[in-house]
């Protein structure tokens, strides 16, 4: 079944220099060779890693997280991070490379 009938379950865009490939999760799409930032939910786990040269990240939920308290994400030029809703603190962190 669909989340969304009729609608594609990515979106690609980019946001601060940054190639961004946005999905759902319950699905394995191909992750486009150029993207940057990987951003993936269905599991309501938060999660954050670099492998194979991009950034995964999994903003958790707000409101049915599945690891601790309620969370989510946040992205600047400089970093990209997870944090806790209620108190605002940085359960991870990752500083993103600078153009040379």
């Amino acid at each position: 079944p669909s989340f969304c009938p009729g609608h594609d379950h990515f979106l690609e865009f980019t946001a601060l220099a940054r190639k961004i490939f946005l999905h759902h999760g319950h699905l394995r799409p191909v992750i486009p060779p150029d993207a940057d930032i990987v951003v993936q939910g269905h599991t309501h786990a938060w999660d954050l890693t670099r492998k194979e040269g991009k950034i995964f990240i999994n903003p958790g939920s707000m409101a049915c997280p599945r690891k601790g308290g309620p969370t989510y994400a946040i992205m600047d030029a400089n970093k990209i991070c997870i944090k806790e809703l209620k108190t605002g603190q940085i359960l991870a962190g990752l500083d993103l490379p600078q153009d040379s």
